[in-house]
């Protein structure tokens, strides 16, 4: 993954700004990526040196998320466990989203408390801004949109009905605006109509199909290079359906077989389904683009006692739980 950001954002810098097939990857790493290496050059260096400046800012995000939800002390403490967690410093240090999306994640959980305390049209439109410009990091987050819209709607408010109704009008509209300009690009380039990015149909067969078990992991006729995926999942598809495929079919065509192995197997894939809680829970770090164990076997400051997740989830199970009023 973070050749391919790199080999993408270096077009990007190169003037290819439109592109010319739909996109296959979430674009707004690269395209951030792409303006930097636009303004300074090919250095990677100054790229990591900004996405650890992002982490610093988003453990000073988390000490003011805490300190409104909680106090000062709580605040101080989670800001310095931030700090010191290991997989922050690891993922800052490779050309991936991750530091992006949890700064922007942080952004839309601070405007969502400043909502909460003083609803307003403008403050709700602000969320949906920020959630829709995450979904250009990473597409899954828009699941929030209706869990964030019911709980607009049904939470307890001095607000008349009609008058929340409105805001989460607003909410939506923002969130969409900012995804809009991307759909119509890939419309222009493709002809094809695909939200974001279409390797949502072929990840989500790659997570639930008869052979999977909760990681990353291919059928045998899939061939797992990033680069190679798409192109892999478009000719099966193509071969299976007997003609040529659009983007937006290929993926189409991929949730259909993840969700058929869901209707003939349910209870595999509720065994599935339990299995991959199960690893969410785990306290070590499975991987997925870079084994953080393997590095920090040869990097001797990963070998310090940092945080890790096994001591991170319980207490923000506890949080939430306290948090709940």
């Amino acid at each position: 993954d973070p050749y391919v950001y790199d080999r993408w954002a270096q077009d990007i810098a190169a003037g290819h700004w439109l592109g010319s097939e739909v996109f296959y990857g979430m674009p707004l790493y690269p395209y951030v990526l792409g303006l930097l290496y636009r303004l300074v050059g090919h250095r990677i260096a100054v790229a990591i040196l900004i996405q650890l400046g992002c982490g610093v800012l988003s453990t000073v995000l988390i000490y003011l998320l805490a300190t409104q939800l909680f106090n000062r002390a709580v605040g101080v403490l989670a800001s310095l466990m931030a700090l010191g967690y290991s997989l922050f410093m690891f993922y800052e240090g490779w050309l991936v989203s991750t530091s992006l999306e949890v700064f922007l994640y942080l952004l839309i959980a601070l405007a969502l408390v400043s909502v909460a305390r003083a609803p307003s049209r403008n403050k709700w439109m602000g969320v949906g801004l920020l959630v829709g410009i995450s979904a250009l990091a990473r597409a899954s987050v828009l699941l929030f949109l209706p869990v964030t819209a019911v709980w607009a709607l049904w939470t307890k408010s001095d607000q008349r009905r009609r008058t929340r109704w409105v805001d989460v009008g607003g909410f939506l509209f923002a969130a969409f605006l900012m995804i809009l300009p991307v759909t119509v690009r890939n419309y222009v380039v493709a002809h094809d109509i695909v939200l974001i990015t279409a390797h949502g149909g072929i990840n989500f067969f790659l997570g639930n199909h008869p052979q999977a078990d909760g990681t990353f992991k291919t059928p045998k006729e899939i061939l797992a290079g990033a680069e190679r995926l798409q192109e892999e999942a478009a000719r099966l598809a193509e071969r299976h359906v007997g003609r040529p495929l659009r983007p937006s079919e290929v993926s189409a065509f991929w949730v259909s077989k993840g969700l058929e192995f869901a209707r003939t197997e349910p209870l595999a894939f509720l065994r599935l389904l339990a299995r991959k809680a199960a690893l969410f829970l785990n306290g070590e770090e499975i991987a997925d683009i870079m084994p953080y164990a393997f590095f920090a076997r040869l990097v001797p400051l990963l070998q310090l006692p940092w945080l890790t997740f096994r001591v991170v989830c319980p207490l923000a199970l506890l949080g939430m739980g306290l948090a709940w009023r």
